[in-house]
């Protein structure tokens, strides 16, 4: 009798607490739909009920990062970057080398892009570094370019807006690719034939901004297997993935 009445006097959880449940254990960014769908009740208080949860995060160690689609994931607060770094052992001096950064900022900036046109922008070879860049899960093969040939063209994943903190596209610092000098073309072109000489089991991540740090979320690791979907791999969940923001040069 007094087990069943202290099971009845039992305080229901608020919706911020079964959200809050749902994302810890989550694989990767989750749909609002699907939290909606889980927990029975409107999208419409699921963003409500986020919009509380980031308002309590704000003197905590989480934080919530919103991504495209309407999808949403837990991750650490930026200003403990160092802390979760050293705790997990993992190498913040690591970075995406000038050849794959410049690549990487052309397609992120003009894409849906071919081959061709990203060598033509650079004003060098790019195989080598779209391969490096698609290994990452930074970029995948979105389509084919209606021209001879029919090349592959390219374009950023989610995974890229995970891994320097965006929500979308729009969110990036700007940026006038047609300032590029010959002189840096021909400066990429030698750091290109030299990051080609590195081993491709390099880890791929890039430096945090000095003034926010970096946010880490629960999720695969993203430098050993190709991007195949916009979705990030998800299937073990056992990793942790950096999650970084663009310096704004």
């Amino acid at each position: 009798m007094t087990d069943a009445t202290e099971e009845n006097t039992t305080p229901e959880p608020t919706l911020e607490a079964k959200i809050e449940s749902l994302l810890f254990v989550a694989d990767g960014p989750t749909p609002i739909s699907v939290l909606a769908e889980t927990l029975e009740v409107k999208p419409r208080f699921i963003k409500k009920a986020l919009a509380t949860l980031e308002s309590d995060y704000e003197t905590r160690g989480l934080r919530l990062q919103h991504l495209k689609k309407d999808r949403v994931q837990m991750t650490t607060a930026p200003e403990n970057a160092g802390l979760v770094e050293r705790f997990l052992g993992l190498d913040s001096k690591s970075k995406l080398s000038k050849a794959a950064l410049e690549a990487l900022a052309i397609i992120a900036y003009q894409q849906p892009l071919s081959r061709p046109q990203i060598d033509a922008v650079r004003g060098v070879n790019s195989d080598y570094v779209i391969k490096r860049l698609h290994t990452a899960g930074l970029i995948e093969e979105v389509g084919r370019a209606e021209t001879p040939g029919r090349p592959i063209l390219y374009g950023t994943t989610a995974t890229f807006l995970q891994e320097f903190g965006l929500s979308a596209l729009e969110q990036l610092p700007p940026i006038d690719l047609g300032t590029l000098s010959p002189s840096e073309n021909e400066e990429t072109n030698e750091d290109n034939e030299s990051d080609a000489k590195q081993s491709t089991d390099d880890t791929v991540v890039t430096e945090p901004a000095p003034a926010e740090g970096t946010a880490y979320a629960a999720a695969e690791p993203t430098t050993d297997t190709p991007a195949e979907s916009e979705e990030p791999s998800s299937s073990a969940g056992s990793g942790w993935a950096p999650v970084k923001k663009p310096e704004n040069e």
